[in-house]
């Protein structure tokens, strides 16, 4: 599907107008789990789309973007850059909040490593210097989850 040009009309799809956002990026949450479709995300100015998915879609169209960001920045520095630099933190703050518990789980495991790219990066660390509080509270909040579970066994 990638290499037949999907990602480009999928990304075409995430306009709301077109009534296809939440199918859209369901699709495009299984082509980012390979490295062509991550590239061709990219390339057609996809992440741009899923950050604004993030903070104004459905409640499935937030998470299903957010796990498509996830893959993005656990793969390739350069894409997780590009995904700070859209304005995700925000966003995805938001959701780790407000989401399911699944899509808590995801976030507490995809903010820290947000947070690692941002310090390296002092423009982008500028913009979100409330961060760093919240990745230490994500940190603190998946170490805690994991003792809670850790006693049940």
């Amino acid at each position: 599907m990638v290499q037949a040009g999907a990602i480009k009309y999928l990304v075409q799809l995430l306009d709301p107008s077109r009534g296809m956002v939440d199918k859209s990026v369901a699709l495009l949450a299984n082509l980012s789990t390979v490295s062509e479709g991550r590239s061709a995300l990219a390339r057609e100015a996809g992440i741009r789309l899923i950050v604004e998915m993030v903070d104004s879609g459905s409640q499935r169209g937030k998470e299903t973007a957010a796990s498509v960001l996830l893959e993005l920045c656990l793969n390739i520095t350069e894409f997780c850059n590009m995904v700070l630099q859209e304005g995700a933190i925000p966003p995805l703050v938001a959701l780790s909040q407000s989401g399911s518990p699944r899509a808590k789980e995801k976030l507490l495991l995809c903010l820290p490593r947000y947070g690692k790219e941002l310090k390296g990066n002092n423009t982008l660390l500028a913009r979100h210097s409330s961060f760093s509080v919240i990745s230490a509270a994500s940190s603190k909040e998946l170490k805690a989850r994991k003792e809670t579970e850790m006693s049940y066994i």
